[in-house]
């Protein structure tokens, strides 16, 4: 007997999921199901009859209506059930007219409420008291929650708008070309489930801001790449799931809490960790982090030529302006040239010190300035290429990341110029010279034919080639 009753129970529930009071046509002839919801007062909710056209509709946006009639009575659409457009199969836009004030959701009041759609982009009525589009994602009114990121969507990269400090759960679910996103300062947690399902998702840019990353939050079957900003302070063991080795750069200079737990092996211990250079010690003792295979320091690269030389720093979040300073020595005594960058690594301003005062540095300068780009958003590294350098020559260098007038961030080093070849050193004109052989051996004539000079760099006069 009991086993009959539970039967029952089940089956009406299942019936209640799919019921609905009456279905209307809409415009483009387009049939949805609602459901009465007090007086005059109808939601959109579960299509249910697999006859209807609304599944293979075909149009390039779907408009809710305002108003809605059953035949004898006028109600207004003001919301939207939970998986009210599951079975909807065609890809189009879903325009949301300012009557509609509510979208429920499972995860309600901050869920997707557009799970297992097929919607390209999502176009709100200005007059909308609750929800908001831009660039065709579904925000709260305020621009503070992010509702629904369109699953058809063609980007293949977002960078989200500042002010934002909320998504919503499956926000990013099923967003099937979005391959990059990037998160702004405003956001301060990473919250359970938000980007679960994003199988599409390949790099993930959390900023300085984010301090705590929950549980099931990042769901990225094909992640390839994140990074984890400076005030990271705390991880959920399952934070984090992928079918491949990932490579995760964690910019926190003390590691993140982060227990350990058997379900933690759902990160690939194989993917490569990136941490501070001067915290490279304390990741490889950190619980939790201490179980990567490839713990390495992340290393800025500098490239050098002989009178030049290529450096690169670390992007940090949160800075408005670097110092790059370059000394002639170890202890930092004998200043040689300090270069000052913007936020994005825009040069601003040189500072020459006696030491450096030629001609050859302020014609550097000048070709500095007009060849510096501009870069935004997130970069592995900020890069510049300093010349009128000295050849052979040692350089000690500090780098200060400010925020304001306070430092946020230090690092140094040193570096060495090539030294120049014999061919380097020789002095000619700017243009004619010639090259020869003779008796196997390479000797290079100067334009104006008055001087020869071998490989060694030894000069003989012009005559000797006649």
């Amino acid at each position: 007997m009991r086993k009959i009753i539970l039967t029952i129970v089940w089956v009406l529930e299942l019936s209640e999921c799919y019921a609905y009071d009456f279905k209307a046509t809409i415009r483009d002839n387009i049939e949805l199901c609602f459901n009465i919801h007090g007086e005059n007062v109808a939601y959109i909710t579960n299509e249910c009859d697999d006859s209807l056209n609304y599944h293979t509709l075909k149009c390039d946006t779907l408009f809710l209506p305002e108003k809605v009639t059953d035949g004898i009575n006028t109600y207004s659409v003001n919301g939207i059930e939970s998986d009210a457009f599951i079975f909807m199969k065609c890809r189009c836009a879903l325009y949301i007219p300012k009557s509609i004030i509510e979208m429920r959701s499972y995860s309600y009041p901050h869920g997707n409420p557009m799970l297992q759609t097929k919607f390209t982009e999502y176009i709100v009525d200005n007059e909308n008291p609750v929800y908001k589009s831009f660039n065709g994602v579904l925000y709260s009114k305020s621009m503070k929650v992010l509702l629904s990121y369109p699953p058809q969507k063609a980007d293949n990269e977002i960078i989200l708008p500042e002010g934002i400090d909320t998504l919503g759960k499956y926000a990013f679910f099923e967003a099937e070309h979005l391959k990059s996103i990037e998160f702004p300062l405003s956001l301060k947690v990473i919250k359970q489930t938000s980007l679960a399902a994003a199988d599409s998702i390949e790099t993930i840019i959390l900023q300085d801001s984010i301090s705590y990353i929950e549980s099931t939050a990042i769901d990225c079957k094909a992640l390839k790449k994140i990074v984890l900003g400076t005030c990271l302070q705390k991880i959920h063991p399952l934070f984090l799931y992928s079918e491949n080795p990932i490579d995760i750069t964690c910019r926190a200079n003390i590691p993140p809490e982060l227990k350990v737990m058997r379900d933690f092996e759902c990160i690939n211990m194989s993917s490569t960790l990136h941490v501070p250079r001067h915290s490279l010690n304390l990741y490889r003792n950190a619980d939790g982090w201490k179980k990567f295979e490839n713990i390495i320091a992340i290393e800025p690269p500098i490239v050098t030529g002989v009178n030049q030389a290529e450096i690169s720093w670390v992007q940090n979040f949160s800075a408005t302006e670097y110092v790059w300073t370059l000394y002639l020595d170890q202890e930092l005594t004998l200043q040689f040239m300090t270069l000052i960058f913007d936020d994005m690594g825009r040069l601003v301003k040189i500072d020459i010190s006696d030491y450096s005062a030629s001609h050859d540095i302020q014609s550097a300068i000048k070709n500095l300035k007009e060849s510096t780009g501009e870069i935004s958003h997130y970069v592995d590294y900020y890069s510049f290429t300093i010349t009128g350098l000295n050849e052979n020559t040692d350089y000690f260098y500090t780098v200060k990341a400010y925020a304001g007038t306070e430092v946020i961030d230090t690092d140094s080093g040193s570096f060495t110029t090539q030294k120049a070849t014999a061919l380097q050193n020789i002095k000619t004109g700017t243009s004619g010279i010639q090259k020869i052989i003779r008796n196997g051996q390479l000797f290079i004539i100067d334009h104006d034919r008055k001087l020869m000079f071998d490989t060694a760099g030894k000069q003989y006069p012009y005559e000797i080639n006649k």
